[in-house]
């Protein structure tokens, strides 16, 4: 189940939703500014989010709420803490239950439709672990060091290929980076299934073919500056992006 808006304040003392959202209880507030804040960052549904953002409406503050939900957002009301989004289980099901969302406004906010669109992937019980996403990098030039670096250092990152003309490039990147393998034809890269995100690090004026090439081979494309040359290579990228 997901709760929104006033739906936890209109149904929270009903025998059985109000057993599913855990028997919670709040205190209204008027039309005004509340700053949600998340309260746990590693969560599926918090992973990557602002750390915090801004809504105009009137809110459901939650003072009590189970002793099993993990609490996800919170705000401060007259100095004291108060829940905004939770999420719960309820027998084999999942709960999400946030007080936000009471006034289109708010629920038109980008941020607040990718707390939404998360909420309903967790609430049919989609699997919520990250896999690791393998990367590739297509051109080994002077940056390449830092781009393995920064790679390696990223949670749930596995620097795993390079791809570049120049052999003597390979085997520098191989001493620097054992674990990796290479090759020297963007075809090993486009057909790997075992390769989820490709680093665009060639000349400028190949990124747009590679970016597409890249992109209909089902990979995620991360290109460096200068993106393209042209408008219209701008344009098609984006759009078949």
């Amino acid at each position: 189940m997901v709760c929104i808006g006033d739906a936890a304040e209109a149904y929270h003392e009903n025998p059985v939703l109000g057993e599913v959202l855990g028997n919670i209880h709040g205190k209204c507030t008027p039309r005004t500014e509340i700053i949600a804040r998340v309260a746990t960052p590693d969560h599926y549904l918090t992973r990557r989010f602002d750390p915090s953002f801004a809504v105009f409406e009137a809110v459901y503050l939650l003072d009590i709420v189970p002793a099993d939900a993990e609490i996800l957002w919170r705000t401060s009301w007259q100095y004291t803490p108060r829940t905004l989004a939770y999420t719960r289980t309820y027998g084999r099901g999942r709960v999400f239950c946030t007080t936000l969302g009471s006034t289109p406004e708010t629920q038109e906010l980008p941020i607040f439709q990718q707390m939404l669109n998360r909420a309903i992937h967790y609430a049919s019980g989609v699997d919520t672990e990250e896999r690791v996403k393998r990367v590739a990098m297509i051109g080994y030039g002077a940056i390449g060091f830092e781009h393995g670096t920064a790679i390696s250092e990223v949670p749930g990152l596995e620097y795993a290929m390079v791809c570049d003309r120049n052999e003597e490039r390979l085997a520098i990147a191989r001493k620097t980076f054992p674990a990796i393998s290479t090759c020297t034809d963007l075809t090993q890269v486009a057909e790997d299934p075992g390769i989820d995100v490709v680093i665009i690090s060639t000349p400028p004026n190949t990124h747009a073919e590679i970016s597409m090439r890249m992109l209909r081979a089902g990979k995620h494309v991360v290109s460096e500056k200068l993106f393209c040359l042209t408008i219209v290579e701008a344009d098609v990228m984006i759009q078949f992006a």
